[in-house]
């Protein structure tokens, strides 16, 4: 089978450099990390020009990390957290860290307690009051992710395999075969590759849950980035341009610039022509232009959470199609059984398409009914508080 016949859309590198693969905290969860970098693209200039560069790369590297020593984690996060609060006038909500440090054996507790998640939004001065369904969502699936972990790592494939089937929220990753794969292995490495399409399907729960919160029981927002069979060849980037130039009620790129607000921006047909074809994402500052001569720049807009949308689809699409073309290379040899499922995605579907077309709506679903046990699953301190 070809690789055209797996994807017809091209995903593009999501970060700058050497590309890797993308770390995880617990088993399924993409770490605090990954989110930094895909979520400062476009503000790297500002955080340099800060002086926060340096800062920037402790916190993660600490967020990168599954474990370390805790008092020493601390210290460097409270670190990192003066020096951010000291330069964008944030209060991050770290005072624990501060007690902890000082001997307070409940504070410890607690500091231990929190997720790498629940840290990255408190240090960004936000609380659970402040926290969405998605924020919500990283902590439970970071939380069992762990749990799931600590089982795999001692050894005990079965009853790890068992714990991720009955947990309410892990379940929702296992298909058949990936439970009799989990059960089979001898050892947590054997499945690097399946452990890898359940966090990919995981991301895109996140992305539900995001879309969710943003719709507020209206139609999904996010639903037009996804990439379908539809619309070949079309990826998350140049689905956006489309929302983009519909947003801006123009019906072609020359018009967009030729309109009295584009002729304003500054900007050239060759950018958005890229925009469109999706072979460059946009870079947030310039789209800032872009709706401000619009009108559009505003914080509720919601053209920025689908332009953050289409670069996690972005990165999941590039991730999956490096194993699904690993797995075409290896389709002869004995290696093929360690890329399993690929070049399948995940839940046996054939292609990116097929597999955002079954899974995406599924995880919506979930998302409608299931936002206050994810609440639940994440902070159960919370509600005892």
């Amino acid at each position: 089978m070809s690789k055209k016949a797996r994807s017809n859309a091209v995903f593009h590198t999501p970060f700058e450099g050497k590309p890797a693969p993308p770390s995880r905290v617990g088993l399924f969860a993409f770490s605090p990390d990954v989110h930094l970098k895909l979520y400062s693209v476009g503000t790297q200039r500002e955080i340099t020009t800060l002086g926060l560069a340096a800062a920037w790369k402790r916190l993660t590297r600490f967020l990168r990390k599954e474990r370390q020593d805790e008092v020493k984690g601390m210290r460097l996060m409270a670190g990192v957290l003066e020096e951010f609060s000291a330069k964008l006038g944030g209060q991050p909500q770290w005072e624990e860290f501060n007690r902890a440090l000082a001997g307070d054996a409940a504070a410890k507790a607690k500091v231990e307690e929190r997720s790498r998640f629940e840290w990255l939004f408190r240090g960004f001065d936000t609380g659970p009051e402040d926290w969405r369904e998605h924020h919500f969502y990283l902590i439970a699936l970071e939380r069992a992710g762990i749990t799931a972990l600590h089982m795999g790592l001692a050894g005990d494939l079965p009853s790890t395999a068992d714990y991720i089937a009955t947990h309410p929220l892990l379940k929702h990753l296992l298909w058949p075969e990936a439970y009799e794969a989990f059960r089979r292995a001898s050892q947590l490495d054997d499945l690097r590759a399946l452990i890898f399409a359940m966090s990919v399907d995981a991301h895109l729960g996140y992305l539900a849950a995001w879309d969710v919160q943003l719709a507020a029981g209206g139609d999904s927002v996010f639903s037009c980035m996804m990439p379908s069979s539809t619309r070949p060849g079309r990826n998350p980037t140049s689905l956006f341009y489309d929302e983009l130039q519909r947003r801006l009620g123009k019906d072609s790129i020359g018009r967009v610039l030729s309109s009295f607000e584009g002729s304003r921006t500054g900007l050239d047909q060759s950018t958005l022509n890229r925009w469109s074809a999706g072979t460059h994402s946009p870079d947030l500052a310039t789209l800032h232009v872009l709706l401000d001569a619009y009108g559009l720049k505003r914080s509720d807009e919601l053209l920025y959470p689908q332009f953050w949308c289409a670069k996690n689809l972005n990165m999941l699409g590039h991730y999956a199609q490096r194993l699904v073309d690993a797995a075409h290379l290896a389709a002869d040899s004995p290696e093929v059984v360690k890329i399993w499922p690929w070049p399948d995605y995940p839940f046996g579907h054939k292609s990116f398409e097929a597999w955002v077309a079954d899974r995406y709506p599924y995880w919506l679903a979930y998302h409608r009914e299931h936002g206050e046990e994810v609440k639940a699953l994440a902070l159960p301190q919370v509600n005892a508080a």
